[in-house]
């Protein structure tokens, strides 16, 4: 039986939506959005941990409402935050100054952001942002110069209706393909080199595994699939019901390949295990069938799930230290930031 202890308590006083572990150092980012009289604002909280191991807000910024941010994964840039918001802005932050701001100039509003350096290190990264006019771009990224290099149309209802779209992602392993969910119930992926359909409001491809990538929808399931048989007729390795709430958003291990971490917006979070049978999808052979089962789930919020992440500090050295995982999860409405440690 699971041991839960939580070690934090916060009220972010705006409704919390996004939640971003430092990959490199044990510091914890929550990103919020309030409406007020048609003003939409935001705040970034900062946590960090004190002499007494307790976690505490060391910063607080008030920005515009914040839709996602991401930490960057490359060494040299540990402390670099990328922020979208309400306004089309991507800002990037470190140690809570603000370094550089690039605007869309489109008067969308970001939606979601990945860096392409989660596996591939480069010094140049790209940056694939997702918008509410169903329009992706992609972003080049030199010396905090920000260049836009792509942007065109991918979501749309029957009509040329506009249609959000929700989240994007790279393939870590290949970073020339990344993939889009959006409101019109659609998941693409997309070549930079020869664009392509694959055909959802969460997507993230397995940084230990190159083949596997896990989408989340509106419609409750969260699905696995083997990036290597995608074709516009080809199905999931498998559809996993996770409850009444969609997937807003799917968190990977930082090291463990079978674990998965998902915000399931009325249904709370989940840390569920996912193996393949008749064969391991760790080698490089057909996957045959996934099985997905949860191994917790975290009600302790009252309000809708949005943000969640693993803290990655406890893994620094490539390895658990003990059979333990320390989470932090974000509720909307009820604007509750909590960091809680499983022990299995």
């Amino acid at each position: 039986m699971s041991l839960i202890t939580e070690k934090l308590l916060f009220d972010t006083e705006k409704c919390a939506d996004t939640v971003e572990f430092n990959p490199f150092e044990e510091v914890v980012v929550v990103g919020t959005y309030d409406l007020n009289n048609g003003v939409k604002t935001g705040s970034l909280h900062y946590f960090k941990k004190n002499d007494k191991c307790e976690w505490f807000q060391d910063l607080k910024l008030n920005t515009n409402a914040v839709l996602d941010m991401k930490w960057s994964h490359n060494d040299s840039d540990k402390s670099i935050l990328a922020v979208g918001d309400v306004n089309g802005l991507l800002n990037f932050y470190s140690d809570g100054k603000l370094l550089a701001s690039h605007s869309n100039n489109r008067n969308t509003i970001n939606l979601s952001l990945d860096w392409s350096n989660r596996i591939d290190k480069s010094s140049s990264p790209k940056i694939v942002v997702s918008e509410s006019d169903g329009s992706l771009s992609i972003k080049n990224m030199t010396s905090y110069n920000v260049t836009e290099t792509l942007n065109f149309k991918a979501h749309t209802f029957e009509g040329n209706l506009q249609a959000e779209a929700w989240i994007a992602a790279f393939n870590y392993h290949n970073t020339n393909l990344f993939y889009s969910g959006g409101d019109d119930a659609n998941f693409f992926g997309w070549d930079l080199r020869t664009k392509h359909e694959s055909g959802v409001t969460a997507i993230q491809t397995n940084p230990h595994d190159e083949f596997l990538l896990a989408t989340g929808s509106y419609d409750e399931n969260l699905r696995i699939w083997d990036t290597r048989y995608i074709s516009s007729k080809s199905e999931p390795l498998t559809n996993y019901h996770v409850g009444d709430g969609g997937v807003w958003r799917v968190k990977w291990h930082p090291i463990d390949k079978t674990k998965l971490l998902a915000a399931c917006m009325h249904d709370g979070f989940r840390i569920l295990s996912v193996e393949g049978i008749l064969g391991s999808f760790f080698l490089n052979l057909i996957i045959l069938d996934i099985a997905i089962n949860t191994i917790y789930k975290y009600m302790k919020h009252q309000s809708l799930a949005y943000g969640a992440d693993w803290n990655y500090f406890d893994y620094r050295n490539g390895k658990l230290t003990v059979d333990k995982d320390v989470v932090g999860t974000c509720s909307f409405y009820d604007k509750e930031f909590r960091v809680w440690e499983i022990i299995y």
